[in-house]
């Protein structure tokens, strides 16, 4: 019998039988399918957790601005009554905020 007559591109390829093409298909990189559909469930769970914590920060700033939207207010109020109280007294004593910096302004009179 003749073995130089036989093809290899005949025999029907089934990989070898020690595993070596199947363990160098996965060195290489090659991923299975259920592979593929984890990794593309993780990467919609971090996209979907990195939106909500986008939305979670918006909701935030949109919170902190209205505090310091309510605190501005209730000190312009504040101001505005200590003015009204110590003018009552006839003193020399005037408050108001300044437009620019924001800070409270005490002026005493002689």
């Amino acid at each position: 019998m003749d073995i130089s007559s036989v093809s290899t591109s005949s025999l029907p390829h089934t990989g070898s039988s020690d595993g070596t093409k199947i363990a160098r298909e996965e060195r290489v990189g090659k991923t299975r399918p259920d592979q593929v559909s984890v990794s593309q469930n993780q990467q919609a769970v971090r996209r979907e957790t990195r939106e909500s914590m986008q939305q979670r920060r918006v909701e935030q700033a949109e919170r902190l601005n209205e505090t310091r939207e309510m605190q501005r207010e209730q000190l312009e109020k504040l101001v505005e009554r200590l003015d009204e109280f110590m003018s009552s007294f006839n003193k020399g004593l005037a408050f108001r905020l300044d437009e620019d910096t924001g800070r409270s302004i005490i002026t005493v009179y002689e």
